[in-house]
Protein backbone atom coordinates (compact mmCIF):
# COMPACT_ATOMS: atom_id res chain seq x y z
CA UNK A 1 0.00 0.00 0.00
CA UNK A 2 1.20 3.42 -1.01
CA UNK A 3 1.85 5.48 1.78
CA UNK A 4 0.99 8.60 1.18
CA UNK A 5 -2.81 6.67 0.99
CA UNK A 6 -5.22 7.55 3.90
CA UNK A 7 -5.29 5.88 7.05
CA UNK A 8 -8.27 4.49 8.57
CA UNK A 9 -9.30 4.98 12.43
CA UNK A 10 -11.74 2.75 14.37
CA UNK A 11 -11.91 4.56 17.89
CA UNK A 12 -12.48 2.41 21.67
CA UNK A 13 -13.89 4.29 24.28
CA UNK A 14 -13.04 3.78 28.10
CA UNK A 15 -9.75 2.75 26.82
CA UNK A 16 -9.93 5.84 25.19
CA UNK A 17 -7.17 4.52 22.39
CA UNK A 18 -7.49 4.41 18.55
CA UNK A 19 -6.20 1.50 15.73
CA UNK A 20 -4.94 2.71 12.48
CA UNK A 21 -4.72 0.54 9.67
CA UNK A 22 -4.82 0.57 6.15
CA UNK A 23 -7.90 -1.23 5.34
CA UNK A 24 -11.36 -0.35 7.64
CA UNK A 25 -12.34 -4.02 7.66
CA UNK A 26 -9.25 -4.98 9.08
CA UNK A 27 -10.22 -2.65 12.24
CA UNK A 28 -13.41 -4.63 12.87
CA UNK A 29 -12.27 -7.64 14.55
CA UNK A 30 -9.12 -5.88 16.35
CA UNK A 31 -8.40 -6.30 20.07
CA UNK A 32 -6.42 -2.79 21.02
CA UNK A 33 -5.13 -4.30 24.16
CA UNK A 34 -3.18 -6.79 21.97
CA UNK A 35 -1.37 -4.29 20.04
CA UNK A 36 2.27 -4.06 20.87
CA UNK A 37 2.09 -0.04 21.44
CA UNK A 38 -0.78 -0.37 24.12
CA UNK A 39 1.41 -3.36 25.80
CA UNK A 40 4.53 -0.53 25.29
CA UNK A 41 5.08 1.56 29.18
CA UNK A 42 5.08 4.25 26.50
CA UNK A 43 2.01 6.10 25.75
CA UNK A 44 0.49 6.13 22.08
CA UNK A 45 -3.06 7.24 22.00
CA UNK A 46 -2.94 6.05 17.88
CA UNK A 47 -2.45 2.20 17.54
CA UNK A 48 -0.67 0.93 14.32
CA UNK A 49 -1.74 -2.36 13.17
CA UNK A 50 0.93 -4.40 12.64
CA UNK A 51 2.93 -3.16 8.92
CA UNK A 52 1.93 0.68 10.05
CA UNK A 53 4.74 2.89 11.22
CA UNK A 54 4.00 5.27 13.58
CA UNK A 55 5.86 7.64 11.53
CA UNK A 56 3.20 7.43 8.88
CA UNK A 57 0.62 7.49 11.39
CA UNK A 58 2.22 10.86 12.53
CA UNK A 59 2.56 12.19 8.79
CA UNK A 60 -1.07 11.20 8.06
CA UNK A 61 -2.50 12.56 11.47
CA UNK A 62 -0.87 16.05 10.55
CA UNK A 63 -2.69 16.42 7.37
CA UNK A 64 -5.72 15.34 8.84
CA UNK A 65 -6.26 15.45 12.48
CA UNK A 66 -8.59 12.59 14.57
CA UNK A 67 -9.04 14.96 17.54
CA UNK A 68 -10.10 18.46 19.01
CA UNK A 69 -8.71 19.56 22.38
CA UNK A 70 -10.17 22.07 23.64
CA UNK A 71 -9.12 24.65 26.44
CA UNK A 72 -12.70 25.59 27.33
CA UNK A 73 -11.34 27.94 30.14
CA UNK A 74 -8.20 29.30 31.73
CA UNK A 75 -9.94 29.37 35.26
CA UNK A 76 -8.85 27.03 37.67
CA UNK A 77 -9.75 27.31 41.81
CA UNK A 78 -6.13 25.08 42.11
CA UNK A 79 -2.00 27.00 41.70
CA UNK A 80 -0.43 24.21 40.25
CA UNK A 81 3.18 24.48 40.51
CA UNK A 82 3.73 22.95 37.40
CA UNK A 83 0.53 23.51 34.93
CA UNK A 84 0.72 23.76 30.98
CA UNK A 85 -2.04 25.98 30.97
CA UNK A 86 -0.46 29.16 33.54
CA UNK A 87 -4.38 28.45 34.92
CA UNK A 88 -5.76 31.06 38.22
CA UNK A 89 -8.57 31.53 40.09
CA UNK A 90 -8.71 35.31 38.62
CA UNK A 91 -7.98 36.73 34.84
CA UNK A 92 -9.54 33.93 33.21
CA UNK A 93 -10.06 33.90 29.45
CA UNK A 94 -13.47 31.46 28.46
CA UNK A 95 -13.33 30.04 25.55
CA UNK A 96 -16.51 31.23 22.98
CA UNK A 97 -19.29 28.93 21.78
CA UNK A 98 -19.04 30.69 18.44
CA UNK A 99 -15.19 29.43 18.77
CA UNK A 100 -15.94 26.02 19.72
CA UNK A 101 -18.33 25.29 16.83
CA UNK A 102 -16.33 27.09 14.32
CA UNK A 103 -13.50 24.91 14.65
CA UNK A 104 -15.57 21.75 15.45
CA UNK A 105 -17.10 22.56 11.99
CA UNK A 106 -13.51 23.37 10.33
CA UNK A 107 -12.87 19.70 11.38
CA UNK A 108 -15.76 17.93 11.55
CA UNK A 109 -14.99 15.91 8.22
CA UNK A 110 -12.36 13.84 10.48
CA UNK A 111 -13.31 14.23 14.10
CA UNK A 112 -13.75 11.55 15.62
CA UNK A 113 -12.46 12.47 19.61
CA UNK A 114 -13.06 15.96 21.42
CA UNK A 115 -11.70 16.41 24.70
CA UNK A 116 -11.62 19.48 27.48
CA UNK A 117 -10.02 20.67 29.39
CA UNK A 118 -8.59 23.73 31.15
CA UNK A 119 -7.96 25.29 33.55
CA UNK A 120 -10.86 23.49 35.17
CA UNK A 121 -13.31 22.74 32.35
CA UNK A 122 -16.22 22.44 34.79
CA UNK A 123 -15.71 26.18 35.64
CA UNK A 124 -16.04 27.28 32.12
CA UNK A 125 -19.67 29.33 32.06
CA UNK A 126 -20.51 27.30 28.77
CA UNK A 127 -19.34 23.39 30.47
CA UNK A 128 -23.57 22.23 30.08
CA UNK A 129 -23.40 23.72 26.36
CA UNK A 130 -20.40 22.26 25.32
CA UNK A 131 -21.45 18.74 26.45
CA UNK A 132 -24.77 19.09 25.20
CA UNK A 133 -22.58 20.37 21.41
CA UNK A 134 -20.45 17.33 21.58
CA UNK A 135 -23.94 15.13 21.90
CA UNK A 136 -25.48 16.88 19.23
CA UNK A 137 -22.37 16.50 17.02
CA UNK A 138 -22.08 12.39 17.46
CA UNK A 139 -18.64 13.33 18.43
CA UNK A 140 -17.26 11.03 21.81
CA UNK A 141 -15.62 13.19 24.32
CA UNK A 142 -13.11 12.85 27.10
CA UNK A 143 -13.04 15.08 29.88
CA UNK A 144 -9.70 16.25 31.61
CA UNK A 145 -10.39 17.71 35.70
CA UNK A 146 -8.17 18.57 38.12
CA UNK A 147 -10.96 17.64 40.35
CA UNK A 148 -14.30 18.84 40.61
CA UNK A 149 -16.59 17.77 43.06
CA UNK A 150 -18.56 14.63 42.67
CA UNK A 151 -21.61 16.01 42.22
CA UNK A 152 -20.33 16.94 38.89
CA UNK A 153 -21.15 12.84 37.71
CA UNK A 154 -25.19 13.52 38.29
CA UNK A 155 -25.62 16.66 37.53
CA UNK A 156 -24.20 16.95 34.09
CA UNK A 157 -22.19 13.38 33.01
CA UNK A 158 -25.52 10.72 33.57
CA UNK A 159 -27.03 12.50 30.78
CA UNK A 160 -24.48 12.43 28.35
CA UNK A 161 -21.46 10.26 29.82
CA UNK A 162 -18.12 10.75 28.68
CA UNK A 163 -15.80 7.62 26.64
CA UNK A 164 -13.13 8.16 30.12
CA UNK A 165 -12.52 11.10 32.33
CA UNK A 166 -9.08 12.28 33.25
CA UNK A 167 -8.19 13.78 36.69
CA UNK A 168 -5.04 14.64 38.04
CA UNK A 169 -3.49 13.14 41.09
CA UNK A 170 0.14 14.37 41.86
CA UNK A 171 0.93 12.20 44.48
CA UNK A 172 -0.68 11.01 48.32
CA UNK A 173 -2.80 13.88 50.43
CA UNK A 174 0.41 15.55 51.60
CA UNK A 175 2.31 15.89 48.18
CA UNK A 176 -1.03 16.85 46.05
CA UNK A 177 -2.21 18.81 48.21
CA UNK A 178 1.63 20.91 48.42
CA UNK A 179 1.58 20.51 44.28
CA UNK A 180 -1.74 21.82 43.52
CA UNK A 181 -1.04 24.32 46.76
CA UNK A 182 -4.82 23.76 47.91
CA UNK A 183 -5.46 21.68 50.83
CA UNK A 184 -7.97 19.76 50.70
CA UNK A 185 -7.47 18.54 47.18
CA UNK A 186 -6.23 15.59 47.37
CA UNK A 187 -9.57 14.33 49.16
CA UNK A 188 -11.72 15.84 46.46
CA UNK A 189 -10.15 14.08 43.78
CA UNK A 190 -10.42 10.53 44.86
CA UNK A 191 -14.00 11.67 46.10
CA UNK A 192 -14.83 12.41 42.36
CA UNK A 193 -12.96 9.14 41.13
CA UNK A 194 -15.09 6.93 43.36
CA UNK A 195 -17.86 8.76 41.72
CA UNK A 196 -17.03 8.03 38.76
CA UNK A 197 -16.88 4.55 38.93
CA UNK A 198 -19.74 3.70 40.82
CA UNK A 199 -21.29 5.37 37.85
CA UNK A 200 -19.58 2.86 35.15
CA UNK A 201 -17.75 5.57 34.04
CA UNK A 202 -13.85 4.67 33.08
CA UNK A 203 -11.54 6.73 35.02
CA UNK A 204 -7.63 7.33 34.22
CA UNK A 205 -5.59 8.99 36.46
CA UNK A 206 -2.97 11.87 35.18
CA UNK A 207 0.29 12.72 37.22
CA UNK A 208 2.80 14.99 36.32
CA UNK A 209 6.47 13.92 36.90
CA UNK A 210 7.80 16.65 39.20
CA UNK A 211 10.76 15.39 41.33
CA UNK A 212 8.57 16.03 44.78
CA UNK A 213 6.18 13.69 43.00
CA UNK A 214 8.38 10.67 41.59
CA UNK A 215 8.73 10.20 45.11
CA UNK A 216 5.30 9.33 45.64
CA UNK A 217 4.79 7.19 42.30
CA UNK A 218 5.06 3.83 44.26
CA UNK A 219 2.74 4.06 46.95
CA UNK A 220 0.67 6.03 44.80
CA UNK A 221 0.21 2.82 42.51
CA UNK A 222 -0.56 0.73 45.14
CA UNK A 223 -3.59 3.61 46.42
CA UNK A 224 -5.11 3.80 42.67
CA UNK A 225 -5.58 -0.02 42.38
CA UNK A 226 -8.06 0.20 45.11
CA UNK A 227 -10.08 2.85 43.08
CA UNK A 228 -10.43 0.29 39.88
CA UNK A 229 -8.87 2.82 37.98
CA UNK A 230 -8.64 2.02 34.19
CA UNK A 231 -4.82 3.43 33.67
CA UNK A 232 -2.21 5.61 35.58
CA UNK A 233 -0.25 7.97 33.07
CA UNK A 234 2.63 9.70 33.91
CA UNK A 235 3.46 12.77 32.07
CA UNK A 236 7.14 14.05 31.84
CA UNK A 237 7.17 18.14 32.24
CA UNK A 238 7.08 20.42 29.41
CA UNK A 239 9.06 23.51 28.77
CA UNK A 240 5.81 24.95 28.50
CA UNK A 241 3.48 27.07 31.16
CA UNK A 242 4.44 27.08 34.90
CA UNK A 243 7.22 25.76 36.13
CA UNK A 244 7.73 26.48 39.51
CA UNK A 245 9.29 23.09 40.17
CA UNK A 246 12.38 20.71 39.22
CA UNK A 247 11.12 17.88 36.91
CA UNK A 248 11.60 13.90 37.52
CA UNK A 249 14.31 12.20 35.53
CA UNK A 250 13.39 11.01 32.65
CA UNK A 251 15.11 7.15 32.88
CA UNK A 252 14.15 6.98 36.43
CA UNK A 253 10.27 7.58 35.86
CA UNK A 254 10.29 5.19 33.00
CA UNK A 255 11.68 2.33 35.52
CA UNK A 256 9.53 3.17 38.27
CA UNK A 257 6.63 2.42 35.64
CA UNK A 258 7.68 -0.76 34.59
CA UNK A 259 7.99 -1.42 38.45
CA UNK A 260 4.08 -0.34 38.77
CA UNK A 261 2.81 -2.50 35.97
CA UNK A 262 2.46 -5.57 37.84
CA UNK A 263 0.58 -3.38 40.00
CA UNK A 264 -1.84 -1.19 37.80
CA UNK A 265 -1.60 -0.60 33.89
CA UNK A 266 0.89 2.59 34.08
CA UNK A 267 1.84 4.39 30.93
CA UNK A 268 4.47 7.07 30.65
CA UNK A 269 3.96 9.94 27.87
CA UNK A 270 6.64 11.85 26.78
CA UNK A 271 5.40 13.21 23.72
CA UNK A 272 2.07 13.90 21.43
CA UNK A 273 0.94 12.29 18.38
CA UNK A 274 -0.12 15.42 16.24
CA UNK A 275 -3.73 16.76 17.25
CA UNK A 276 -5.37 19.83 16.64
CA UNK A 277 -5.78 22.62 19.83
CA UNK A 278 -8.32 25.33 20.90
CA UNK A 279 -7.14 27.57 22.91
CA UNK A 280 -9.54 29.43 25.25
CA UNK A 281 -8.81 32.22 23.18
CA UNK A 282 -10.19 31.25 19.92
CA UNK A 283 -7.10 30.26 18.50
CA UNK A 284 -6.88 27.19 16.51
CA UNK A 285 -3.52 25.14 16.69
CA UNK A 286 -2.47 22.19 14.93
CA UNK A 287 0.41 20.20 17.79
CA UNK A 288 2.73 18.47 16.33
CA UNK A 289 5.37 16.52 19.07
CA UNK A 290 6.04 18.47 22.53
Amino acid sequence: MNDSHPLAYRYFPGIDRFVVGDDPTALLDVDPTALTHYKSVEYYRYLPLPGISLERVSVDLSRRSRELCCEITTRCSLECCVCFASATPADAIDLSVADFLRAVALSRSSLMRLTFTGGEPTLSPHFARFLLEARRHGVPYVLSTAGAPPTLVDRYLMHHPPSAVYVSLHGLQTTHDGFTRRVGSFKKAVQLCKALVAAGIPVHILTTCAEEVARDLVPLSHFLRGLRIEEHRLNLIKNRGRLDSSPADPDAVLSLALSMRSNLRTTVKSADQPFQMLLASGVLEARHGR
